[in-house]
């Protein structure tokens, strides 16, 4: 199993930060030679955090190593939380649980329904766990937050010590997991004899993955820009949101600097809306499926794609870039590219 890089290079942090291992070996580093190509750009690669975990994958398979951690530390035997219904860390947080030996009880809000939120929560379930649901995002929402937090009381009177994971997986442990992913990063191409990228590009939702990584790349003194691409509403996924997530992150780690909210790069696309495809998000998955394999889709990564497509060639021009692919295709089945979705 891999070891986390925070505690390799801060030694002192390993009691304080216990790490539950997921993920046995790096995802890889790849040059998308044929997708620059066909985009107009020369230096373009991929960090495939699709490839975390063969079970369910994707980037929220970060944010459950410290997350993992630390309830196991607590005495944990059951994790609750509260999620979009057929979310991605739904799908995560449920394969990946009966490894650490959690059960998981999901209070779930329900405001979009297609393809892939069906096949997730089809996912999800068929590993276990209790769920219950709840519609609309504004009643669905509070209902849900309301009944999660209810349950944690009533499995701490009969002694569970429950465990409550924040929307996403995206607290200060969770976002952790992506300073470390950056950290792993940064040696691979260390390792490889190149320079680290200019840029890095990512979608963004609850916020944890951009806020980790942004914390990474200050706590390693980098000049790269960390640029965020908006997959939900900005109530939820909004620069002070980022940059006090990656300040925390950096003040439990040691490191005495802050990030404010003006240094949070935060790119809004049409349809930003969490899981409603932007109106090219079909194009996007095409185009990266046919040129290097890669499965995006349509919450988040197709988001990130279109927004490749339009501007890698001319605002990225002679920059190197990492995008950083965080879609696990492992619950989906058939052909979901073509599929149309509805709403």
């Amino acid at each position: 199993m891999q070891t986390a890089s925070i505690p390799r290079r801060k030694p002192a942090l390993d009691s304080q930060f216990p790490f539950f291992s997921l993920i046995e070996e790096p995802t890889p580093v790849d040059a998308l030679v044929r997708l620059g190509k066909t985009l107009g750009h020369s230096s373009l690669f991929v960090k495939r955090e699709d490839q975390t975990h063969s079970l369910y994958g994707g980037n929220k398979v970060r944010n459950l190593e410290f997350i993992f951690g630390d309830a196991l530390q607590r005495g944990a035997k059951e994790v609750i939380t509260v999620a979009p219904f057929g979310s991605n860390f739904s799908a995560a947080l449920a394969a990946q649980a009966q490894r650490a030996g959690l059960k998981v009880k999901f209070s779930n809000f329900i405001t979009q329904r297609n393809a892939q939120i069906d096949q997730h929560y089809r996912f999800t379930e068929a590993q276990g766990v209790s769920s219950r649901n709840f519609d609309g995002m504004v009643l669905g929402s509070s209902r849900a937050i309301v009944d999660a937090f209810t349950q944690v009381g009533m499995g701490q009177v009969r002694g569970q010590k429950p465990y409550f994971i924040l929307p996403g997986g995206s607290s200060v442990l969770g976002a952790m997991g992506h300073a470390n992913a950056l950290l792993e990063a940064h040696d691979q191409f260390e390792m490889s004899g190149q320079s680290f990228p200019d840029f890095i590009i990512v979608g963004a939702g609850t916020c944890g993955t951009h806020a980790g990584l942004l914390a990474g790349v200050r706590l390693l003194g980098l000049r790269t820009r960390v640029i965020g691409i908006r997959c939900a509403e900005p109530i939820v996924c909004n620069r002070y949101r980022v940059a006090s997530l990656a300040s925390k992150v950096l003040g439990a780690l040691g490191a005495r600097t802050n990030i404010t909210a003006r240094e949070v790069d935060l790119v809004d696309l049409p349809a930003n809306r969490y899981a409603v495809p932007s109106p090219f998000s079909f194009e996007a998955m095409e185009i990266f499926n046919e040129n290097e394999k890669l499965l995006l889709d349509t919450t988040y990564t197709s988001k990130v794609g279109n927004y490749l497509i339009k501007n890698l060639a001319e605002q990225y021009r002679g920059r190197k870039v990492l995008y950083w692919h965080t879609f696990s295709p492992a619950a989906m089945t058939g052909t979901y590219i073509k599929e149309k979705l509805t709403a």
